[in-house]
């Protein structure tokens, strides 16, 4: 009987978490909406790129949440899909179609707590968001790319994202700010020491040329780890009992 309360007691604790992040996805989703209300009223160019930046973000947690709550288990995720997905949000406007930009991607597998996968997706939010704002083409003449790359190496797993630059120390074409003095920069610092990351950015020459290259290598969780935040979950004995004593 106690080992089934609890069971039920667990049940009711998921099912109200994920409610509560479904409420934050579309209230998010909400403000989203406003801003995008918003930018159709605004004629100023610098304007527009910051409330775009804002919306970005926005809707980068309303896709986490949503992930959150559409997840079987609350205590680990599958990092690959969800950074594949909103990898995918983001390229659909910067990088679509008709802009030429050649994008390539590859998510390795790969579970990670909500702790440290949310950290991580807004990371990767600003790295390619700041990408495709200093994107260019290649000294090589070919089309600008952009590649975005989760790689599984054992103890430790990386994000990389590399774009394609026009030359040293290019910077956006609208005149943007540097990287280097951005929100999105210092957003990008701030996500890495959640992650207890190291953080590596700069000019890479590489067999392709120049490049940006933004890369993040970051401890993976073991699976105690993993099993240490399930267990977190569970809803805990009432005060002055013990697991196996009913509550009456």
């Amino acid at each position: 009987r106690d080992e089934a309360e609890l069971e039920a007691s667990l049940a009711e604790k998921t099912v109200l978490l994920k409610e509560i992040h479904h409420r934050v996805k579309n209230n998010l989703q909400l403000i989203a909406s406003i801003l995008n209300l918003q930018m159709r009223q605004v004629r100023d160019p610098a304007a527009r790129r910051v409330l775009q930046s804002v919306q970005d973000r926005v809707i980068g947690l309303a896709t986490i949440h949503r992930s959150l709550y559409q997840s079987e288990r609350l205590s680990e995720l599958r990092a690959d899909c969800l950074l594949e997905e909103i990898s995918r949000q983001l390229l659909a406007l910067g990088a679509a179609p008709g802009t030429g930009i050649s994008v390539q991607t590859r998510f390795e597998p790969l579970m990670m707590s909500p702790d440290k996968l949310v950290p991580l997706s807004l990371l990767l939010s600003e790295g390619v968001t700041n990408a495709l704002k200093y994107i260019g083409p290649p000294e090589s003449g070919e089309a600008p790319w952009l590649e975005v790359v989760l790689k599984d190496e054992g103890d430790d797993a990386v994000l990389s994202i590399t774009n394609s630059m026009a030359g040293p120390s290019a910077t956006a074409a609208d005149g943007a700010v540097s990287d280097s003095t951005s929100l999105g920069s210092d957003l990008i610092e701030a996500f890495a020491m959640q992650l207890d990351g190291v953080l590596e950015h700069g000019e890479v020459q590489t067999e392709k040329g120049l490049v940006w290259q933004l890369s993040l290598r970051f401890a993976r969780e073991t699976s105690e780890e993993l099993a240490a935040a399930a267990s977190a979950e569970e809803p805990q004995p009432e005060a002055g009992m013990t697991p196996g004593q009913s509550a009456g």
